[in-house]
């Protein structure tokens, strides 16, 4: 009740304030340390400032978080991407819970569908958000009303057991994405298979297959069982095939990572389509079964770039630029 109050005293406040009428933290905190209750309870007071000064790392010139948390967003929460790194977050798990509510927000907002506008959101290693207390239930409410909205939602994760656990430690958000996820696509499993059966019910048909995968080949293909519903005979073995240039565009594998960005920033000038399709062209399988190339045998192409700050800012400015037509 007394944060209630706070907020609805902030933002009357802030309102009538030309130069920025939208509050931040620190107008928060400065309002609860000088809180001034109506009936002079004294606790009250007491719990205000005890507030004001839990809030002092996140907020001012010299909190921790301020930066972060208690400046105006440069983010574009309707741009077309929308993207969350939240690697490194479980390192600190005051950061970890605050960020977790902001980014549960943000997923909640892009798909509720209120603008009609149709969306895609995928969750890369979901494993990591399953362990999150804060996100784990907005992954689960993401997948059971995304057709709904108009929405496609993507979970994406090394193994099965990743989404449902083990015997000994299941994951309980786990079983209802996979019940409300109409399409899986399930690459080599390594270890234990028995989640196929009692979270997928493939038949063993189905499972001997997932077994006689192989390791994806880089630059080549990669082998997947296709499972739309829960019936056999929509249930299909691919072979993905990429092409060169969405290969280039997409691949994580280090040396490629490397040389990708060594390539793009020595052709700064040129369009960023340009580049890939001539990494394409120059190398349409990858780099896993070519030779070393003489840059990377100098070194050179383990250095993003010698070139000056400007031109690095020109690269990235053209980078973005592409990406928004795109």
């Amino acid at each position: 009740m007394l944060l209630t109050d706070a907020i609805v005293r902030v933002y009357k406040r802030c309102a009538i304030r030309y130069s920025n009428p939208i509050p931040t933290f620190n107008d928060l905190r400065e309002e609860l340390a000088n809180w001034r209750d109506a009936e002079k309870m004294q606790r009250t007071m007491d719990e205000a400032h005890l507030a004001a000064i839990k809030l002092r790392s996140w907020t001012g010139e010299s909190g921790i978080y301020a930066h972060l948390f208690d400046r105006p967003t440069t983010m574009k929460l309707d741009s077309d991407w929308l993207f969350f790194n939240v690697e490194g977050l479980s390192s600190d798990a005051r950061l970890e819970t605050a960020m977790s509510m902001l980014i549960a927000s943000a997923m909640a907002a892009r798909a509720t569908g209120k603008t009609g506008q149709r969306s895609i959101t995928v969750l890369d290693e979901c494993w990591f958000l399953l362990d999150s207390s804060a996100l784990a239930a907005e992954v689960v409410q993401l997948f059971r009303t995304a057709r709904k909205r108009n929405s496609s939602v993507w979970g994406i994760s090394q193994t099965l057991e990743d989404f449902v656990g083990t015997e000994s430690q299941p994951r309980m958000h786990g079983p209802g994405i996979l019940k409300n996820a109409s399409t899986k696509i399930i690459g080599q499993q390594p270890g234990d298979v028995g989640a196929l059966v009692t979270h997928l019910n493939l038949n063993p048909v189905a499972v001997g297959q997932v077994k006689q995968f192989g390791a994806p080949r880089k630059g080549r293909s990669a082998e997947v069982l296709l499972v739309i519903g829960e019936k056999s005979e929509t249930t299909q073995t691919l072979r993905i095939v990429p092409t060169p240039l969405s290969y280039w565009i997409c691949t994580t594998f280090p040396r490629e990572r490397r040389y990708r960005a060594w390539f793009l920033a020595e052709h700064y000038d040129r369009a960023l389509l340009d580049n890939y399709q001539e990494l394409a062209r120059r190398f349409p399988q990858g780099l896993a079964g070519v030779a070393p190339q003489p840059e990377e045998s100098s070194g050179a192409a383990g250095v993003f770039s010698n070139r000056t700050a400007a031109s690095r800012k020109e690269l990235l400015a053209g980078l973005q630029h592409t990406a928004e037509r795109m």
